[in-house]
Formats: structure tokens, sequence, C-alpha cells
């Protein structure tokens, strides 16, 4: 009998003791996890009008919460009760990231056509001209539909104006930096190019020339003008207070382009008042004529005309005499093919230039 109480005994004692707790109906729910990102998301929510998707640590902090949602189960998802707002955050940082993928579409669109813009000016700029007038792109269209501006500069207008305009000089060649800025939006490049242009030769004069007084609002040379004048005098330019000759204003560019056809262009200046002032002494003289001559070479004339209408007395014809001799003598010194003239007013009462003395000093002569 005893034996028997025994062997129930350490049976109950093994079923009790090897038996464990009733295992758990349904899934096992990580709390920890599920905890961490909730807070991550009420943590990124309540900050939401500070965030800014451009920075690092936001887009890392939206990565984080996406990959550890994504490794919830579906019943630990549902235990994010705050979802909703992490969706709406990653909808906003999407439609932000098209945003920048937009913006760096249309950007690589307007550096490709800026750079096709560099590529058509580099291809329009020669590295010499012997007069060739040069055809300076002003816009450029991509097949995009991007428009990009070409605007020009010049380090000597003179030689070549911004709009492709050459003009030759006459004894050596001259070098001339042509720059070009192609601009679309903020994009822009610049295009650079050393030009030579060579020197534009003479054509010798016939023996008796014509010669045509020009005004810059007049109308273009036509055919047979061209055939039948020689020289062109451009008319009229001015002499400055402090005794500096200028041609502005007097569309010497276009007018200069009929070198080409032949026809030796030179200025003519008219000022009364000034000739008297800036030749009543030997130094206002010698600063005239000095003016006179900078300004024929910088802009490539092929000479002078003196237009003094006219001197009033006899001390005033002394100057003009002289003056006359100045700058004869500085024009040839210069360049022998220069031309010097000067425009006579003739009519009874009027002091005469001292012609049999003056006319030493100039290549021709004009009677008004």
């Amino acid at each position: 009998m005893k034996k028997v109480l025994i062997i129930c005994l350490f049976m109950i004692v093994f079923l009790v003791g090897c038996g464990g707790p009733t295992p758990p109906d349904g899934p096992v729910i990580d709390d920890l996890k599920v905890s961490e990102v909730s807070d991550s998301i009420a943590i990124l929510f309540d900050d939401f009008e500070n965030i800014k998707f451009s920075d690092e640590a936001t887009q890392t902090e939206i990565a984080r919460i996406r990959g550890l949602y994504d490794e919830l189960t579906a019943e630990e998802k549902a235990l994010v009760t705050n979802y909703s707002d992490f969706e709406m955050i990653e909808k906003q940082y999407q439609e932000y990231k098209d945003q920048v993928a937009a913006e760096e579409a249309e950007r690589a669109k307007i550096e490709k056509a800026v750079a096709e813009a560099v590529a058509l000016c580099e291809a329009a700029l020669p590295s010499k001209t012997m007069g060739e007038n040069i055809e300076l792109p002003g816009s450029y269209v991509s097949e995009e539909g991007v428009n990009v501006y070409i605007g020009w500069t010049t380090n000597d207008p003179a030689t070549i104006t911004n709009k492709g305009l050459v003009t030759q000089p006459r004894k050596t060649s001259k070098n001339v930096i042509l720059s070009a800025v192609c601009r679309a939006a903020d994009v822009s490049q610049k295009v650079e190019r050393r030009i030579v242009v060579g020197p534009l030769a003479y054509e010798k004069l016939p023996e008796k020339p014509v010669f045509a007084y020009y005004y810059s609002n007049q109308r273009a040379l036509t055919e047979m003008e061209r055939k039948t004048i020689n020289v062109i005098y451009l008319s009229f330019g001015n002499i400055a207070d402090d005794g500096t000759v200028s041609v502005g204003g007097l569309n010497y560019e276009t007018v200069l382009q009929e070198r080409k056809n032949g026809i030796r262009v030179c200025f003519s200046v008219q000022n009364k008042e000034g000739f008297k002032k800036w030749t009543a002494t030997a130094a206002n003289r010698e600063k005239l004529a000095q003016s006179f001559l900078n300004t024929c070479e910088q802009y490539h004339f092929d000479g002078v005309d003196i237009d003094w209408e006219y001197p009033e007395s006899g001390t005033e014809v002394d100057n003009y005499v002289d003056f006359m001799r100045i700058l004869y003598n500085k024009f040839k010194a210069a360049n022998s093919n220069y031309l010097v003239s000067s425009a006579m007013y003739g009519g009874n009462g009027v002091p005469k230039y001292k012609a049999g003395e003056s006319c030493k000093y100039m290549d021709y002569v004009h009677l008004m």
C-alpha cells in the first residue's frame, strides 16, 4: 500500500514539475518596437512646422522610421495609431523630392542649352579676318524650347563692333578681343576669342577724284554712287571744350564699311568757335592737331577735312595757316597715305585763307 502511495505522489510531482504555462492564444507582440515607431512618429510630427526636407538629418529620420515600420508584423502595425501622421509627412517629402527632381531636370535642360549656345558662338568666331564682317548670334533656342540670350562686347569697338562690323586698320594688323555671355535663367557662360584683323590696302586715287560730303542721317549709297565717288567726308565732327575731337553720333561704323568698296572715308570737322579758341596759341594748335590724328587712327579714317567757316581776322588766318602746317606734318608722319584737306569759304569781304601758303599743307582744297 505504501508503494502505491509513493508511486502516485511521484507521478503527481513529475506532472507538476514538468508542465509549463499554457501558450498564449495568437501571435506575439513586440511592444518595444511598436512604441519606438509610434514615439518616433510623434516626435517628427510635433516638429513638423520646423521640418526642412532638404536637411540630411530629416531625410535619414524619415527613412529610419519607414524601415522600422516595415519590419513590424501586421498586428504590430495596427497598434501604431499615429501612422497616418507619418503618411502625411512622407507624402509631402515625396512631393519635395519630385519638385527637386523636376528642378534638376529643368536646370539640366538650361545648362545644355547654354552649352549649345556657347558652341554656336565659338563656331561663329574666326581667328582672323581680312575685313569680312562676323555674323554674331544674338540668341539661341534649344530643341527643348529654352531661350538663351547672347550679349556681345568688344575691347575695340572701332575695329570690331558688338554687332560684328569689321573696320580694318590701314597700316598693321590689330588684335581684338570679342566676348559673349550666354545666359538663360541663372545659368551663364562666357566665350572669348582674340581675333586678328588684317590691314586694308590702299587703292590708288584717280588723277581727278570725286569727293562727297556724307551726313550721318543720310541714306545709303547707291551702286552708281559707289562706282563714282572716290572719297567720302563724314560730316560733321566736333571740337569739345577741352580741345578734343569727337565723331560720336556720326554713324561712322556703317559709313566706314564703304572702304571695302574702294572708297576712302575721311572725317570733316566744323566748329567755328572751337577752331578760333584751339588755334589761338602754339600749344593749343599742337593739342588740337594731335587730337585730330588720334581720332583718325582710333576709328580707322583715311584722313581729315577742316571746315572752318571762317577765320575772321588776320590773326585768325595766320593761326589757321600754322595749324594746317602742324596738322599736315603730323598726319603725313603717321601715314603718308592719309589725306588732309580743307573747305574754303568764298565771297566778298571775307578774309582769304592765305591759300598760296596754306595749300602747301593740303592734298585737296574744296571751294564753297
